[in-house]
């Protein structure tokens, strides 16, 4: 990969985003058997280097070969579900049963962790299976396949300077602010922000990009992750209270208490709401740079 934060001369930036591509792939590649095997944090590690690739494409694509570019985001959207069911179902494990751990003993009423663990380890082998059925499957291997035509792209047929990536950039934030802007006038909606903060997920790693190949400061980067780490949380914690209703709903047909349930809900909904307020904060001074 380019030396971080050295700037590159205008016949670079194509060189430098194929082979940033190039080990992403590897990366990918390597920790393909890992997640297979569901090695510790070997499927977080997959979704996020899957994620960060097809951000990356989305951006830079119509510089590189927008057709193939466009084969292989559809391809790595689907890579990135399949990763993320079990992805989720694991943060459930850990978030859910520290949130019960920490507890007073006088406020778990009834067998809340057993159930939770069950349900969880349940929906994650679940999960993990259908993760390996479709690594195993024809469509899996024509990912490498589709960056096998990309990196093939002779760079001479890329003339984008540092200036068209910096405009690539600068419209993905515009992308980001225009999402913002529609979440802000119903703030109640939820999958909104969760839109938010896809957006502001590949702006992060467009922004890295570039901080990396030198054509815009650290700074930059440190910013738009922060605002990715806080929203991170909100949306986790969104997916935490909707899988907690649901093992709630088990536990009301067993004829279980479900006091220890709302206290968890509630804990998760003021996780959710000082979250949003720091993404939000943050959110405003990486679309105005840092003001």
């Amino acid at each position: 990969m380019a030396d971080r934060h050295r700037p590159l001369a205008q016949s670079e930036p194509c060189a430098a985003l194929l082979l940033m591509l190039a080990e992403r792939l590897w990366n990918l590649r390597d920790l393909e058997a890992p997640a297979f095997n569901d090695s510790p944090d070997a499927v977080h590690q997959a979704r996020v280097e899957v994620r960060r690739i097809r951000s990356l494409l989305k951006a830079f694509g119509p510089v590189l070969d927008d057709e193939v570019s466009a084969a292989l985001i559809v391809e790595l959207k689907w890579a990135g579900v399949v990763l993320g069911v079990p992805r989720d179902a694991e943060v459930a494990i850990a978030d859910l049963g520290s949130l019960v751990r920490g507890l007073p003993s006088g406020e778990v009423v009834g067998p809340v962790l057993e159930r939770l663990d069950s349900a969880l380890t349940h929906r994650h082998a679940e999960a993990m299976t259908r993760l390996r059925q479709a690594m195993l499957s024809r469509r899996w291997p024509g990912i490498q396949m589709g960056f096998t035509e990309l990196l093939r792209l002779p760079t001479n047929r890329c003339e984008a300077g540092t200036g068209t990536l910096n405009r690539l950039a600068a419209d993905i934030d515009e992308k980001v602010a225009l999402r913002l802007s529609r979440a802000l006038e119903q703030p109640g909606e939820w999958e909104l922000w969760h839109v938010v903060r896809k957006a502001a997920k590949e702006a992060y790693y467009v922004h890295d990009a570039l901080v990396s190949f030198g054509i815009q400061p650290a700074k930059v980067e440190r910013r738009w992750r922060r605002v990715t780490r806080a929203l991170g949380r909100v949306q986790d914690t969104v997916v935490l209270a909707e899988v907690l209703a649901e093992v709630e709903a088990q536990a009301v047909l067993a004829g279980e208490p479900t006091d220890t349930y709302q206290l968890l809900h509630e804990q998760l909904m003021k996780r959710r709401d000082r979250e949003l307020t720091k993404g939000r904060t943050r959110l405003r001074k990486a679309l105005h740079g840092g003001h």
